[in-house]
């Protein structure tokens, strides 16, 4: 009848291989068609988007792409491989990083024991440590040299 699935065939025609798309359509895959543009060095072609990330993975070229070492870099990197690797720890030192990690992870015990130190301190009049973000820099109202603000439907 006339609700028959398309063909493999014509669903074939209907497929961009570059940039994974089919096409319900032949208008419109000749319109997304009209759109590639060619690598610049070497014979693949797609949309823009899908050559500069084939750019990037193939070539190490376009926007994004890494930026590549020196010949005297990889030379180097080479020859001082084995001292440059991460030397292999003592199972003492492992032991005692585990201990160390085991000592600080936040059960009720320690984060009790936390609380009690930072109101031990806050008697003493001592002021709490500024906060800090993933790069150890202050954020929030600390950073900004700005007071906090209190919302007025909240303070209690």
């Amino acid at each position: 009848g006339a609700a028959e699935a398309a063909s493999p065939a014509s669903e074939q025609s209907l497929r961009c291989e570059s940039c994974d798309r089919t096409f319900g359509n032949a208008a419109d895959h000749a319109a997304h068609l009209r759109s590639h543009v060619k690598c610049p060095e070497c014979s693949f072609e797609g949309a823009r988007r899908c050559v500069n990330i084939h750019r990037q993975e193939v070539h190490n070229s376009g926007p994004g792409a890494r930026v590549g070492r020196s010949e005297e870099e990889e030379a180097f990197l080479r020859r001082n491989a084995s001292q440059l690797m991460a030397k292999e720890e003592s199972p003492e030192d492992i032991a005692a990083y585990i201990a160390a990690r085991k000592r600080s992870f936040p059960t009720a015990t320690v984060v009790e024991r936390k609380m009690r130190e930072a109101a031990e301190k806050a008697a003493r009049g001592e002021l709490p440590a500024a906060s800090t973000g993933k790069h150890g820099r202050a954020v929030g109202a600390e950073a900004r040299g700005t007071k906090r603000r209190r919302c007025k439907y909240f303070l209690g």
